[in-house]
């Protein structure tokens, strides 16, 4: 007996049947002891002899047919199973008898799964007593192989998935660093003239700014994976949020001869979340529209209130989406073309953004297309607070907005002692110059080692150290600042600040105030800095105006 036949109900039943027939006459005591455990093995059992008539049956398998033991004892094998039934059974029981092989089949009823396995029922003296048939219940073990086979499915596109995304972005990270290299290239070859050189830096710039909202995106999506996402609450001006992000693709919607219609309902108020994010959605949805539309067409942004909550409607007159990708549009890392020649860019990672940011707002985003060719249509539910106060002058404008509005009062940084620490020498000097160029007093240092005489010996009023460095990181050295003891002590600047006119008007030689700079990961939840006195800001990138450049590093405005 073979190993598989070993462990198999039917093996055990067939090495009863020829101690059950040792005599022409069985005795009554062991026939009634072999249909006892017959009938409470957890399989199906029957014996056939060679006219096809049932010898013998359990329970459970005249229950398959939904009759007694009894009552199929002696009928024929198509009178129980049926026509149908017995068409497909007969040339596997012809097979057992003709040719003394075992078969195996199944059969599904319902969601029920069943395996059978008929073999010849032979004694120890090599006669033949007809057929056996034994049947099991599989289906728990189909069910698994469906799960299985599903899982491996999954993994299959998971693995051909981070594979296009990983071509997708170094794709798009070396294109904008091509050209900028290139251009920097000629740059500093000192060949281009005017005209060109002007055009060199705005090419650069661009480049830089794409790259930049890349790394951006992908630094919100691992936030979101980890659970770090954290939404800066207050209630929102929707209407400048909106009027915000228009402004950021304006040039978008410029440059390809869009017609944009806006429609702001004053009344969509009592709304809170972090503006910040909000009009991340926006742009989000407004950049994917314009990309979508072709030139000379038509998007279309509506502002309402809709009962308990307010609606952000942004539709266009662009390609449309197809019944098949709807219910996967909001998926990272989704590409409706992902080939070489897709003709249109980036990392499918905007509209999952939007889902993720709405959902932390406790709201919800649906899309809706007629058809490829069509346009789309997303609709952005965020709900209304139940009590509300009213806007004051400060909260009607966005973070972004009223560091950019113009004639908007700035603080002096002259004579605000900033020392910097970064081991990467690029970095430290950028955020100098820019201190600098602001009339601040900044001093670099590349290490927490220096970084902590200099805290002693030049006293800064603002610290900004990064946190990834050899030797010692930011976290150790900020603890050994604070540990230092100061003699005098003066009013500390809390940062980051909502209002610029915080800065302090007179700078004592107290201990600093601490800003960190983050590159990829988030302050460690175990390094017992306290996020409310030690604020993280991103490291910055340049501006147009060096004074917002300076008051970003400092956390006194968003970067």
């Amino acid at each position: 007996m073979n190993r598989r036949a070993a462990h198999s109900p039917w093996a055990a039943i067939r090495s009863w049947y020829p101690r059950f027939h040792m005599n022409r006459k069985p005795r009554q005591g062991a026939e009634a002891r072999l249909a006892f455990v017959a009938d409470r093995v957890p399989a199906f059992i029957a014996q056939i002899d060679e006219q096809e008539r049932y010898v013998f049956v359990n329970r459970p398998y005249a229950g398959y047919y939904g009759r007694r033991p009894e009552d199929m004892v002696g009928r024929h094998l198509r009178e129980v199973a049926g026509e149908q039934a017995y068409a497909e059974l007969r040339p596997r029981v012809h097979d057992v008898f003709a040719e003394g092989r075992d078969v195996i089949w199944e059969t599904a009823e319902g969601a029920k799964h069943f395996q059978f396995r008929a073999t010849i029922a032979r004694d120890d003296d090599g006669h033949n007593h007809g057929l056996l048939i034994v049947g099991t219940d599989i289906t728990k073990r189909k069910l698994t192989e469906v799960e299985l086979e599903r899982a491996r499915r999954d993994a299959e596109t998971a693995s051909q998935a981070k594979e296009e995304f990983l071509a997708i972005v170094s794709h798009e990270l070396r294109t904008p660093l091509s050209a900028v290299y290139g251009w920097a290239r000629m740059l500093r070859s000192g060949r281009l003239q005017a005209e060109a050189a002007e055009r060199a830096l705005d090419v650069i710039v661009r480049n830089a700014e794409a790259q930049v909202r890349l790394i951006e995106d992908l630094l919100d999506v691992s936030r979101i994976i980890a659970g770090k996402m954290r939404l800066e609450q207050r209630l929102v001006d929707l209407e400048a949020v909106i009027r915000a992000a228009i402004d950021a693709v304006r040039p978008s919607v410029d440059s390809k001869e869009i017609q944009l219609e806006c429609v702001l309902d004053s009344g969509a108020v009592g709304v809170t979340g972090d503006p910040h994010r909000l009009q991340q959605v926006v742009w989000n949805l407004l950049i994917n529209a314009v990309k979508f539309t072709p030139r000379g067409g038509r998007v279309h942004v509506h502002l309402q209130r809709s009962n308990s909550h307010v609606e952000i409607v942004v539709s266009d007159t662009g390609q449309g989406i197809s019944e098949e990708q709807l219910p996967h549009l909001f998926e990272r890392f989704l590409q409706a073309d992902s080939s070489s020649t897709r003709a249109h860019t980036g990392l499918g990672l905007g509209l999952a953004l939007v889902r993720h940011l709405i959902e932390l707002h406790g709201g919800k985003v649906t899309a809706q297309s007629p058809g490829v060719g069509q346009g789309a249509t997303f609709i952005v539910e965020l709900p209304v607070a139940i009590v509300h106060r009213e806007h004051d002058g400060d909260d009607r404008l966005h973070r972004t907005a009223r560091s950019s509005s113009h004639g908007a009062r700035r603080p002096s940084l002259r004579g605000l002692r900033v020392l910097c620490v970064d081991d990467d020498r690029d970095s430290l000097d950028l955020i100098h110059t820019i201190l600098t160029s602001a009339d601040a007093e900044a001093w670099g240092c590349a290490s927490a080692s220096e970084g902590l005489k200099l805290v002693q010996e030049w006293r800064p009023d603002v610290l900004i150290s990064d946190i990834e460095m050899p030797g010692e990181d930011g976290y150790t050295f900020i603890r050994k600042v604070r540990a230092l003891h100061f003699s005098t002590v003066a009013r500390r600047l809390h940062l980051p600040s909502r209002h610029a006119a915080e800065l302090r008007t007179t700078y004592g030689h107290s201990a600093p105030d601490l800003v960190c700079t983050l590159r990829s990961r988030s302050i460690r939840p175990n390094s017992k800095l306290s996020s409310r006195a030690w604020p993280g800001v991103p490291q910055p990138h340049p501006f147009a105006d060096p004074r917002s450049d300076a008051l970003s590093i400092l956390g006194l405005i968003p970067p």
